[in-house]
């Protein structure tokens, strides 16, 4: 080669295994008509599970925590864009949670593809890294169950998710479909359940149950008589949470957060109800209408947007 040429063949090729995360994966350990990376069972067992975006600001023991990706994508993206710095961050946690790339029946096929590799490629990257990693399950329709469990281990721990899933029966009739076939499939020996129970075919199975932060706290509030009226009609009517995020145009991909939102401050805010003045149902949802407004004065902020 001569002086002041470059070798521009090698740097695109390496580039492109850098931008697809190619050197992430082992090529020895691909299933599937769609070559999914493989992710090796794991038996170990957190006390409690905590979101990703929170694993930064985590003061706890970490070898009793788990860390879950059940959030919106959009929080954990980056992940993806940059799987070794975040290897390092995830070392000393009891397990990691595969991250959920969505899978949404309106995608398209090769999107839900793509999503279900990432999945089990960052899966396969962290267990190269020594964490204990669990394989999240996520499918779409029964089109999905043709690959959706591709790379997860018979027999092992799985970890799924009914957040969202309740309050559409369609929705929720899906997911026990799904969820009937992974238990079918790969007969696993455990089960983290995050989120609301929903009944399926456990096949023997044990069921480990996990709560969002917003609803363990309702709980403990609960246990010590401190939960106001609102809040427990909140919680009982999730439905009305998503209606109004609908009706203020609070996208789909930021209802759970909306949820959690104002379940929260709904704890904080501790109004007395005056059944005089209105019903229940009037009165909790315009709580939900005002602090929907500044939830997404929020995320316009966050966006940086005006």
């Amino acid at each position: 080669m001569k002086n002041g040429e470059r070798n521009t063949g090698k740097s695109n090729t390496q580039r492109l295994i850098r931008n697809m995360n190619l050197d992430c994966i082992d090529p020895f350990y691909l299933c599937g008509t769609f070559d999914i990376p493989e992710v090796q069972r794991v038996n170990d067992v957190p006390q409690k599970l905590i979101p990703f975006h929170q694993v930064k600001s985590f003061r706890g023991t970490r070898a009793e925590m788990g860390v879950h990706f059940f959030i919106d994508d959009y929080q954990f993206e980056r992940v993806w864009n940059n799987p070794e710095r975040y290897a390092k961050m995830l070392q000393g946690f009891a397990c990691v949670l595969s991250p959920d790339f969505s899978m949404y029946a309106d995608m398209p096929l090769a999107m839900q593809i793509w999503n279900h590799y990432r999945k089990m490629a960052i899966g396969q990257f962290f267990q190269s890294h020594k964490i204990a990693v669990v394989p999240t399950l996520n499918w779409s329709t029964e089109e999905s169950f043709a690959f959706c469990f591709d790379g997860v281990p018979k027999g092992g721990t799985v970890a799924v998710s009914s957040v969202g899933c309740c309050n559409c029966e369609n929705v929720r009739k899906l997911w026990t479909r799904g969820m009937n076939e992974a238990m079918r499939k790969l007969k696993p020996e455990r089960v983290f359940f995050y989120g609301a129970p929903i009944e399926f075919e456990k096949l023997g199975a044990e069921v480990l149950f996990f709560q969002p932060e917003h609803l363990v706290k309702v709980r403990k509030r609960r246990e010590k008589n401190e939960v106001g009226e609102r809040t427990k009609w909140l919680v009982e009517n999730p439905a009305i949470v998503c209606y109004v995020a609908e009706k203020i145009g609070v996208p789909k991909c930021e209802w759970e957060d909306f949820q959690q939102e104002v379940i929260l401050r709904s704890l904080e805010l501790r109004e007395v109800f005056d059944p005089a003045k209105a019903k229940i149902s009037t009165w909790a949802t315009g709580f939900v209408f005002r602090i929907g407004r500044e939830f997404q004065r929020k995320m316009r902020t966050l966006n940086g947007e005006k």
